[in-house]
């Protein structure tokens, strides 16, 4: 067993691609590392809340970032920049991509004006 050092605080979640894994904490960061190497190649700094979901695309060349930010950080895993934002009406409890195009379809906690549960899956489709 190899310890990281990604996070200033402990880990949340984990994801791994053929060429990457990344690694989210509880101090909003996440940090992306070579799968070969495991040497840190890039971080994602944007998120304010604890990053609790990670998802890479089926090619690799994307990853998705959320937690409870009500909003899911798409980025590249290579530099860590930003790719795209999707605003979400709650924390993000899931998140999986389309194993061919640019689609991720995501789960979100919300409740309807009667404060009853109203979580649904969408699903969030662009051209890069």
């Amino acid at each position: 067993v190899r310890r990281l050092p990604c996070c200033n605080a402990n880990a949340l979640s984990v994801a791994i691609s053929k060429s990457h894994v990344a690694v989210g904490g509880a101090d909003a960061l996440c940090t992306i590392f070579d799968s070969t190497s495991l040497r840190p190649v890039a971080s994602i700094g944007r998120l304010e809340w604890p990053v609790r979901v990670l998802q890479f695309s089926s090619d690799g060349q994307l990853l998705a970032a959320a937690g409870e930010d009500r909003v899911i950080d798409i980025a590249d895993p290579e530099t860590g920049d930003a790719v795209h934002r999707i605003a979400v009406p709650g924390a993000v409890a899931a998140v999986a991509w389309h194993p061919r195009e640019s689609r991720l379809a995501y789960a979100v906690d919300e409740v309807d004006r009667n404060g009853r549960p109203d979580g649904r899956l969408r699903i969030c489709e662009w051209k890069p």
